[in-house]
């Protein structure tokens, strides 16, 4: 009975290693497109990828050659497959993961005068979220403004914010980010075989604006 116990124990690890793989395979093709098309210039960059899932993004600028990655989401558990994820692809960056809630750490880093700047910021946050793990609620229409000011605060004067949404009826306030030099770039970020659908997520590069 043991033997057959530990064969069972082998070929359950096998699968679940398989399966991880076969995640990362479909994460990587068929996850939302921006990730790919707009960390691949990542070459000695510092990265920053918030509310990261399975770290798709991640591992796009650590293959691409990024000097180090930040990865925060709240799930330990999305964290940890990212860390597989970033095994399985060869990379010499240096990682660091950070177990959140990405709305307040993205607030308590943007308070601190001595907080970590990076080169690309890649935020693609959830339409709505009321997790019990959150103190507020959080809905991506009213809130994206203090959001994006928030990761533009931590860009160094050259950086890129990449902010994606995935909410087809979202409308970005312009005015409220006149400040900034914002440009819609969500054509370029669709795929041939979706472009019959550009609804299906919107994506804008943010940088600093010229007065700063």
């Amino acid at each position: 009975m043991s033997v057959c116990i530990h064969i069972y124990i082998i070929l359950l690890t096998f699968i679940i290693s398989v399966y991880k793989k076969l995640l990362y395979l479909y994460n990587r093709n068929a996850d939302s497109t921006p990730k790919s098309n707009t960390v691949s210039n990542s070459l000695d960059k510092r990265f920053l990828n918030l509310f990261a899932y399975t770290g798709s993004a991640t591992v796009h600028a650590a293959v691409g050659g990024a000097k180090s990655t930040t990865t925060v989401d709240m799930s330990n558990t999305y964290l940890q497959w990212t860390k597989n994820n970033l095994a399985l692809n060869p990379n010499a960056g240096e990682h660091e993961f950070v177990q959140a809630d990405c709305l307040e750490w993205l607030t308590n880093q943007a308070s601190q005068p001595d907080s970590q700047h990076y080169d690309l910021i890649f935020l693609d946050p959830p339409t709505f979220s009321n997790s019990k793990r959150m103190d507020d609620v959080f809905d991506i229409q009213i809130d994206h403004v203090q959001l994006i000011k928030n990761a533009v605060s931590l860009l160094t004067p050259e950086g890129v914010l990449y902010f994606s949404t995935n909410f087809r009826r979202f409308k970005i306030d312009n005015e409220a980010l006149a400040e900034y030099d914002v440009h819609d770039i969500t054509a370029k970020t669709i795929p041939e075989d979706l472009s019959r659908n550009p609804k299906i997520h919107y994506c804008w590069k943010i940088k600093h604006g010229a007065s700063n």
